[in-house]
């Protein structure tokens, strides 16, 4: 087991491709074993064959779709009338308008890609520091991998045999208290900022009626989403595919998308989602041999006599996903430990599904962490900073982020409350 876990280190230090490293560490711990190397094959297959797999390649479907013919635009319209003009409005638009966009494509690096390539530019123009615009766009996208649905929440719900519908719910209450203290946050710095918000907003969006009715039907995704999975109407792989096919009828309905649209959404899902369902499928690979081992168990039982309470234990997680959020991609880092994370919560009397939000939420942070923070690179590449440049400002937005988890550490209900209402 320590073979195959340092090798798996080395190989991502040297700069393998995560999902690589992950395929290899296992080939040479089979090898060790004496086992056919038949088997990594038979193992990634077997990774992607459950159905809930399939909501992965639907839910971010559903996020470029709802991206394409300007319908993000409509989000900020929306955003823009919720705020109003008060000073630093762009922040709360900004902030306001993940919280919405999150709640329909669960992907946060399609969160800043898109808000971020409309947003930015604008804030820059009214003179807010790149450093503010790049922390402000980062970190506001990922409350997409919290707020219901998030492809992140199905993945943990789908390999780790919990409830979907009691994951999306306990994810509610900490998602808009990530948007509400973001906002908070920005108020308490906005002061500080000279911002030339004579200059108004041009070529970002259309505030007509029109505009807004696609805003508001667009926000139905998410309680189309809720509603049918908490009421048993469909499942969650069942509902990534119905909001799909209601974001179709919106773009027919107002006519955003041409033919030739639609067959270029199809051919960038087939290469957006390419890379994460081969990280799955390695992730379940690694996952396995680390079963193999029975891992889950040795570590839980060290942990659990290192750590003398469940709050222990809960700290000791988030402290080892912060830092595995720095080197690896969240989903295979969720598939990877899954195992572990279970054995130790069932070990110390935790409730899976608390356990599930906590890792998710802490996962969230290694977005926008470097080296490998994905959302932070998006926003520093659209805004042409460093990552030096703009890292102060990201870590002091991220100290909300950090906040919310310990209110969740400490009052459960924060999460569970919602499950144990409506389930």
């Amino acid at each position: 087991m320590i073979l195959m876990f340092v090798s798996f280190m080395v190989m991502v230090v040297v700069g393998v491709p995560i999902a690589f490293a992950l395929i290899g560490a296992t080939l040479l711990a089979i090898a060790w074993e004496g086992m056919s190397p038949i088997i990594v094959s038979q193992m990634i297959v077997e990774g992607l064959l459950p159905f809930p797999i399939l909501a992965i390649p639907l839910f971010y479907m559903v996020g470029l779709a709802a991206n394409q013919g300007g319908m993000v635009d409509t989000l900020i319209a929306l955003s823009m009338r919720f705020i109003g003009r008060v000073k630093g409005s762009l922040g709360y638009v900004n902030i306001l308008s993940s919280m919405f966009f999150g709640g329909v494509s669960g992907s946060s690096a399609a969160d800043t890609a898109s808000i971020g390539a409309v947003m930015i530019p604008q804030m820059v123009k009214q003179r807010y520091p790149v450093p503010v615009a790049v922390a402000i766009t980062a970190c506001s996208s990922t409350m997409g991998n919290i707020i219901p649905p998030s492809i992140l929440l199905v993945v943990y719900g789908s390999f780790g045999n919990l409830s979907v519908a009691a994951l999306f719910l306990g994810g509610i209450i900490p998602g808009i208290m990530l948007g509400l203290g973001q906002m908070a946050l920005w108020r308490l710095l906005v002061s500080r900022y000279d911002l030339d918000e004579t200059v108004g907003v041009t070529g970002m969006v259309d505030t007509n009626n029109r505009s807004l009715l696609q805003a508001i039907l667009l926000m139905a995704v998410p309680l189309i989403i809720l509603s049918g999975i908490v009421f048993g109407v469909f499942t969650a792989t069942e509902s990534a595919a119905i909001a799909l096919l209601y974001i179709f009828l919106l773009h027919i309905t107002f006519r955003t998308m041409s033919l030739r649209d639609y067959v270029r959404l199809f051919m960038d899902s087939g290469r957006f989602v390419a890379l994460p369902l081969i990280m799955t499928a390695a992730a379940a690979c690694f996952a396995w041999m680390f079963a193999y081992y029975d891992a889950p168990a040795e570590v839980a039982q060290y942990v659990s006599g290192v750590a003398d309470s469940p709050l222990a234990a809960i700290l000791i997680v988030v402290g080892v996903f912060l830092v595995i959020g720095m080197v690896i991609d969240t989903l295979p880092a969720i598939i990877m430990f899954l195992p572990i994370i279970q054995a130790l919560a069932a070990a110390n009397g935790i409730d899976q599904v608390h356990m599930g939000v906590i890792v998710v939420l802490t996962c969230a942070i290694g977005l926008v962490t470097p080296p490998f923070g994905v959302c932070l690179l998006i926003a520093t590449r659209i805004s042409n900073a460093s990552v030096l440049k703009v890292l102060p400002m990201t870590l002091l937005f991220l100290t909300v982020s950090l906040l919310v988890i310990a209110l969740c550490i400490l009052f459960p209900q924060l999460i569970l409350f919602l499950p144990s209402l409506l389930l």
